[in-house]
């Protein structure tokens, strides 16, 4: 299984532990299940913004 694959299953495992768990990834992101102002996110956003 790739680094990909194994990311995606764990991703989706927490996602179905949530209060809502039939969100898909992007309606669990726009609900605000990731706090994307945490600092922990600013790679992630910079390389976004450089794409």
């Amino acid at each position: 299984m790739s680094n990909v694959c194994l990311h995606q299953t764990k991703v989706h495992a927490w996602l179905s532990s949530q209060n809502e768990p039939d969100k898909r990834l992007a309606e669990a992101a726009e609900a605000g299940y990731w706090p994307w102002e945490s600092p922990v996110f600013d790679l992630l956003k910079q390389f976004l913004i450089e794409l």
